[in-house]
């Protein structure tokens, strides 16, 4: 999909509280691309931390 500066951008979002990665995946995808998908193997995940609260 592309984002807002007609860049290709790959779907993503952030776990729901208590949410596993399998469905959050499953919903992402489904949110943004309205695909009906089944979550697989996780082969590799990241987290991406927004510590700027911190500074204020």
């Amino acid at each position: 999909m592309k984002n807002e500066r007609d860049e290709w951008e790959l779907p993503g979002g952030k776990l729901e509280l208590g949410e596993d990665p399998e469905i959050c995946c499953v919903r992402e995808i489904k949110e943004e691309l309205v695909l009906n998908v089944k979550a697989g193997l996780i082969l590799d995940s990241w987290v991406y931390h927004n510590y700027i609260w911190l500074l204020s």
